[in-house]
């Protein structure tokens, strides 16, 4: 017999049957959630949002979006109208803050909506968890991915949790989609590295062969935020060995790898993938078995009840004990060790002449600089140059200025995206024209 929650109104039963529904259907139901809600935050916020104010308050607070959502943004085909607009008081903004005391962390608009609506798709779980048809639509495919069952873990009582962890080992199908559930973004990221690692990474050595102000200035000459490039060719590097050098493979089995990184990861192609994806998913179960073989029955007196929910938490932590994404420390560390080389080489004459002709930090990376410093005042500049290009864009569509040439101004909302966060490029220069197109219509495609 079925187990519902008592007197369920008409509008549960309705929820409880569109669950069901969505549980049957391929990939995480609340990744796909996520998905949505990212790409209705942009397609309201194309179409009308970006006319008002509150809206654009939350995007210039944030200094515009994370770097996923700026190539959703970028992919849209009214970008080249919509953004010169949008983008000019965010660099605005952005440069009051270079060179300022770091404040409360910035938060994408989009990244809020796509979290809120997370929250409420767990909820919904959550709500029909003891439900007998809704725990057996548990192990289908549109199941919770494991991020998101950690999660709902901690939102339902211990029998609920118990459960969950039982479906968890009972479930198949591709690993990279129980452990990472759904990327949206990782196709567009693919398709950059496939395009900039090579040269950048032969760049790379070619300079390190002479000395590290020469490394700075390779960087600083190709375009881009430095710091932005030395991070994700070093990510490059890691996901490279770790997916296809032998000497690697006796040390893959005891890794981790975050959601993002397992993606990347996967797109290597390398030899190695399936074996750590498999070792992963066998960690994972033998996590779970540790958890239900400590669990014990469930409390048969409603006393005992709160001490059952205390011990489920100690092992819903334990569960969650494990070591930082390998890969995210590279980056961590790789950043923080550029950004001194950086400091070391800051009186160099030849390098702050280099830095005046070149892209400089974006500004996610200026913020942490002193105001007086070289870098700090060369992003300032450029993010002033660039608004100054963007209202110049503005201003060149209206009928009377059209008999006016075309210049470098048609592409700012292009560069600005960069200038924000060189992330979106991956630390590469602005891709213009066809290479833009192609690669950020990837990234469209991929979250519709």
């Amino acid at each position: 017999m079925t187990r519902r929650p008592a007197k369920a109104s008409a509008a549960g039963i309705a929820e409880r049957r569109a669950l069901l529904r969505e549980l049957t259907e391929p990939s995480c139901l609340v990744c796909r959630s996520a998905t949505r809600a990212a790409r209705q935050w942009v397609t309201t916020f194309v179409s009308e949002s970006h006319t008002q104010p509150e809206t654009m308050q939350r995007v210039v607070a944030g200094i515009g979006f994370c770097a996923a959502h700026h190539r959703l943004l970028l992919a849209e085909p009214t970008a080249s109208w919509l953004l010169p607009g949008v983008y000019g008081p965010v660099l605005a903004h952005a440069a009051r803050l270079v060179g300022q005391p770091a404040g409360p962390a910035l938060r994408c608009p989009i990244c809020l909506d796509v979290a809120a609506a997370t929250g409420r798709a767990l909820s919904r779980i959550a709500r029909w968890a003891g439900d007998t048809e809704v725990r057996a639509a548990l192990r289908d495919a549109g199941a919770p991915c494991l991020p998101h069952l950690r999660a709902l873990m901690n939102r339902v009582g211990p029998a609920a949790a118990r459960h969950l962890m039982r479906t968890l080992r009972e479930r198949t199908g591709p690993a990279l989609a129980l452990l990472g559930g759904t990327d949206p973004d990782a196709a567009a990221r693919d398709r950059l590295r496939r395009t900039l690692a090579r040269p950048v990474l032969a760049a790379q050595e070619s300079a390190a062969r002479h000395d590290v102000a020469r490394l700075v200035r390779t960087d600083l000459a190709a375009g881009g935020c430095p710091v932005c490039r030395h991070v994700a060719r070093s990510v490059w590097r890691c996901l490279d060995w770790l997916a296809g050098d032998a000497e690697a493979r006796d040390g893959t089995y005891d890794l981790a790898l975050c959601p993002r990184h397992l993606h990347d990861l996967a797109g290597t192609g390398g030899r190695n993938v399936a074996a750590i994806l498999a070792d992963q998913r066998d960690r994972t179960n033998a996590r779970a078995r540790t958890f239900l073989a400590e669990s014990g029955p469930p409390p048969r007196r409603v006393w005992q009840r709160p001490a059952d929910r205390r011990r489920l938490t100690r092992q819903l932590a334990r569960f969650d004990s494990v070591r930082r994404c390998r890969v995210c420390e590279v980056a961590a560390v790789q950043q923080r060790r550029y950004r001194e080389l950086l400091v070391a080489l800051d009186a160099d004459p030849d390098l702050a002449r280099a830095w005046w002709r070149a892209h400089g930090l974006c500004a996610r990376h200026a913020r942490d600089w002193p105001a007086d410093s070289t870098p700090a005042r060369v992003a300032a500049t450029r993010l002033a140059a660039t608004g100054w290009e963007l209202a110049e864009a503005v201003r060149r569509r209206q009928w009377d200025s059209r008999y006016e040439p075309v210049g470098a101004e048609r592409d700012a909302w292009r560069r600005a995206a960069g200038l924000l966060d060189g992330e979106v490029d991956l630390g590469g220069p602005a891709m213009q024209g066809a290479a833009s197109r192609i690669a950020y219509c990837v990234a469209g495609r991929a979250q519709r």
